[in-house]
Formats: C-alpha cells, sequence, structure tokens
C-alpha cells in the first residue's frame, strides 16, 4: 500500500476519528482529514517507509495546526463513536447497546490528549504500536504501557458501572 488514494480508503475512519479526538468537532476533524490530503498531493510527497505512519502524523499535525487557530472545544456526537454497522441499525438498536455506547464515549472523551490519541489510533485507525509511537514521537514503550494503563482503567470503570 503505498498510494494515498490506498491508505485513505483503508484507514479513513481511523484518520477521521484521530482528528475527531483532537479537535472534538466532526466538521473540524473532516476539514482537518481533507486539509492533511491536500499538502500530501501538493507536496507529491513520495511514501517511503512507513506512509501509514506519515500520513496519521500529517493529519494529527493538520488537526493540531487547526485547534490552535481555533482555540475551540465542540462536543462529539454520538454517532461518531459508532461504526458503521451500528449506524445500519438505526432505531431498532436496543436501548442497553444506546447506553453501553454512551457511556463508553464520554469515557473516551474524559481522557487526557496522549491517551485518547493512543487509543483512537490503535481501536479506530487499526495501527500498530510502532506506528502509533512514530506518530506521537514518543518510545514505544510509553506508547504500549499507556495504552494497557488506558484499557485497564476504562475497564475497571465499566465494571464499577455494572
Amino acid at each position: 500500500m503505498d498510494n494515498l488514494a490506498d491508505i485513505y480508503l483503508t484507514y479513513k475512519q481511523g484518520l477521521f476519528s484521530l482528528a475527531l479526538s483532537i479537535l472534538r468537532s466532526a466538521a473540524e476533524a473532516e476539514d482537518a482529514v481533507h486539509d492533511a490530503f491536500v499538502k500530501l498531493t501538493k507536496k507529491k510527497v513520495v511514501l517511503k517507509g512507513e506512509p501509514v505512519s506519515y500520513v496519521f502524523t500529517t493529519v494529527r499535525n493538520t488537526a493540531l495546526d487547526r485547534l490552535r487557530r481555533k482555540k475551540r472545544i465542540v462536543d462529539v456526537p454520538e454517532f461518531v463513536f459508532d461504526d458503521e454497522t451500528s449506524k445500519e441499525a438505526g432505531p431498532g438498536k436496543s436501548l442497553r447497546e444506546r447506553e453501553r455506547n454512551f457511556i463508553i464515549r464520554k469515557e473516551i472523551e474524559s481522557l487526557d490528549e496522549p491517551q485518547r490519541e493512543v487509543v483512537m489510533m490503535k481501536l479506530y485507525g487499526g495501527l500498530t504500536f510502532e506506528q502509533i509511537a512514530q506518530v506521537r514521537e514518543e518510545p514505544l514503550s510509553t506508547v504500549s504501557s499507556r495504552y494497557a494503563r488506558t484499557l485497564k482503567n476504562l475497564k475497571s470503570k465499566m465494571e464499577a458501572l455494572v
């Protein structure tokens, strides 16, 4: 996978989720992903080595730039954290499932930025820990331990609610 179109098609949900975790606005996140791909195509970047990490880094940096410019935070709508299949379920979705999704969404929103980014890139982006470490410019051990601690904390919070 070495061209931008393939990367976008494969990772669009993860790229959007990463931008959303930073910007907290679906419209702003979509714009950030779009702007990042415009930058990448204008530069005519040759994607060598780890192209997926490079694209995620570009989207992350673009989202951070937009955040610095806007200096505003908007609540994340519920549908952002639903996957495509749950969107298709529509009104038939059970109350229990909607409540579970709401609680999970709120817990993810309450994470600090590094935790939220790692979780979003891993779960929604499908990135490896190595790729996330490259995007965040942090050691692999920091990223993997942050992910493990965050999931452990989320699990204990969720168990306490049951």
